[in-house]
């Protein structure tokens, strides 16, 4: 263990300087000015235009959207709290990733050549039933409501641990400038805020890391006092398959391959991202180059729990009430190890809070397309439908936001995160498996 770098037995928390508060607030202003910029450009007034960034989008920035789409400050917060409070065994969902081939050669084709603004629109096409769109497009917008609501709440909780703000104002705050910002920006303005945000969120953790490296001389000592709390090594690890058990090995991965199977081929999140591309070999790149940015973002957040335990090994500040929520160790250790630079505590609070404007315009792609669908019987008008599409999303958001306020009841934002996504990916999965590979399937079944 470290010695404390502040001494936090007043209650006070850590404070910004005058270069974080410029830090924090440049970030913001930058991801909003992406927003504006598309707004105003003139050409989002259309619906695909809004919805598919006009199918003009490289593979680099897509698979940095497609990733960072399920992402944000969850893992950032959440992984790092994981491997502090319990182990680094989460990294094996690495192994999920090699589901994502088996997306790009059986999926990816058909999607992108059907050209869908709706990825749900393919089973009302398969089955000609407007009923199982209906259900299956439902229940991704229940799944990514839940979901939003997590996002939401996880910076506003890291806002709250560093700010000295109430959780409420944080989370009002977040969801405000998230909606608002989604509902102006469409597509082309999330997939590049996706890069740069991912971009300086690898960055803050790296220097997380470098900073632990440094103050223990190295990582061997690191390394050294996480085998002997069994956070790594061989005691870090529990085999077998144990649905009852906490986690395993098997566990991991086998819902890693679920989990990534449906989130990549059968969501509209990533549908709408293969429909943004200029052509299928795009498409084609922004899905494989997703495993090793996945991988490398991964294995940072675990080293970067590492870091965090070492330091307060034998002082947890959660036991010694300096904060109030695992995840919270992360900022608490921003604001304890890294104030003394300036600028970075406010750079690493401003990535967190600003991931929170990734997820607003997926489940308002759902409600686009349906809108877009509804409107085919009459002479469409693409100024209408954007604008309706806009409107959809910013409520999207509202209600988004309002949701967050029930996540404080969901114990840790990584269990909460995989817990109300994977509950509604194992279904949908299913029913675009069976719609692929069973030809004799009819809507009734």
């Amino acid at each position: 263990m470290l010695p404390p770098a502040h001494d936090w037995s007043t209650g006070k928390k850590g404070t910004f300087g005058v270069a974080d508060y410029a830090v924090f607030g440049g970030m913001l202003s930058a991801s909003l000015a992406i927003g504006v910029y598309y707004a105003f450009r003139g050409r989002n007034k259309a619906n695909d235009e809004f919805l598919l960034g006009g199918r003009s989008l490289t593979w680099f920035p897509a698979s940095m959207s497609l990733l960072a789409s399920y992402v944000s400050a969850i893992l950032v917060l959440g992984a790092p709290s994981e491997a502090y409070y319990h182990s680094i065994q989460w990294l094996v969902i690495c192994g999920g990733q090699i589901s994502l081939p088996i997306v790009a050669i059986v999926f990816l084709p058909l999607y992108y050549e059907l050209q869908l603004t709706s990825v749900y629109e393919y089973l009302e096409l398969r089955y000609n039933s407007r009923w199982i769109r209906s259900v299956a497009g439902g229940m991704f917008v229940i799944q990514m409501l839940l979901y939003e609501a997590v996002v939401i709440y996880a910076p506003a909780l890291a806002l709250s641990s560093v700010f000295d703000f109430p959780l409420w104002i944080s989370v009002i705050t977040v969801g405000l400038i998230a909606s608002v910002y989604t509902a102006i920006g469409g597509m082309k303005a999330v997939v590049w805020t996706d890069v740069m945000q991912l971009t300086i969120l690898t960055v803050g953790l790296v220097a997380v890391i470098l900073k632990g490296v440094v103050d223990f001389g190295g990582f061997g000592e690191i390394w050294r006092v996480a085998v002997d709390h069994d956070r790594a090594g061989p005691g870090a690890f529990t085999f077998g398959y144990r649905p009852f058990q906490r986690h395993t090995i098997s566990n991991i991965v086998l819902g890693g391959i679920v989990n990534k199977m449906s989130q990549y081929a059968a969501t509209q999140t990533t549908v709408q991202r293969y429909g943004s591309m200029k052509s299928l070999y795009h498409a084609y790149m922004s899905i494989f180059m997703v495993v090793p940015i996945f991988i490398i973002l991964h294995t940072l957040t675990m080293i970067t729990g590492l870091v965090l335990f070492a330091t307060y090994e034998g002082c947890d500040p959660l036991a010694a009430g300096l904060i109030t929520k695992r995840d919270q160790i992360l900022p608490f250790y921003v604001m304890d190890r890294l104030s003394s630079i300036p600028g970075l505590p406010g750079l690493f609070v401003a990535c967190i809070f600003s991931g929170a404007l990734r997820s607003e315009l997926t489940g308002g792609g759902d409600v686009g397309g349906r809108v877009r669908s509804h409107t085919q019987l009459c002479p469409p008008c693409p100024t209408t439908q954007a604008w309706l599409t806009k409107l959809l999303a910013l409520s999207y958001g509202f209600l988004g936001m309002g949701l967050a306020f029930l996540a404080d009841n969901i114990g840790g934002i990584l269990q909460g995160g995989t817990a109300v996504t994977t509950s509604v990916a194992g279904p949908l999965l299913a029913v675009f498996v069976m719609a692929f590979f069973i030809p004799f399937s009819n809507s009734k079944v």
